[in-house]
């Protein structure tokens, strides 16, 4: 099965401007008088280890004391009420049914944890009249969470 590589790069005046040039040559080595399949996306920037730590330590930590699930148990409802998406499939047959797939916060981009956060911060205040600080007003009592 092939092996699916990630070729950091920067697009300036039409050329590819490859990050690191010896991995480039490896790769292109290993591929020689084979046919290959590019694909080019923008680069997106997994959601930040301070962005991880706030949400386990403050986030998870505070609506699971509410709630008075465990942590782990939190961070699943969590993202089931928050990232869960629902798809309609077509059978051959006609028939339609729906299915849910749920993301991993792991694949989410600053951008789009930021957001994810953002609406737990909303429905927090509204469905449990919490209070859950942003990063940059943590208090004492949460603990240094690396942010």
């Amino acid at each position: 099965m092939p092996i699916l590589q990630l070729l950091p790069a920067r697009i300036e005046s039409g050329k590819i401007l490859w990050r690191d040039p010896l991995v480039i040559s490896k790769v292109f080595s290993a591929y020689n008088g084979k046919n290959v399949l590019v694909t080019i996306q923008p680069e997106r920037r997994r959601r930040s280890i301070n962005q991880n730590a706030y949400y386990h330590a403050v986030v998870v930590k505070i609506i699971s004391d509410e709630l008075g699930h465990s942590e782990k148990e939190t961070h699943e409802i969590l993202a089931g009420m928050f990232l869960t998406l629902e798809h309609e499939v077509k059978l051959k047959s006609g028939k339609i049914f729906t299915v849910k797939t749920t993301h991993s916060t792991a694949d989410l981009s600053t951008t789009e944890f930021e957001d994810y956060l953002r609406r737990i911060r909303e429905w927090a205040s509204i469905e449990l009249n919490l209070f859950i600080p942003l990063p940059n007003e943590i208090m004492v009592e949460y603990g240094n969470y690396g942010g």
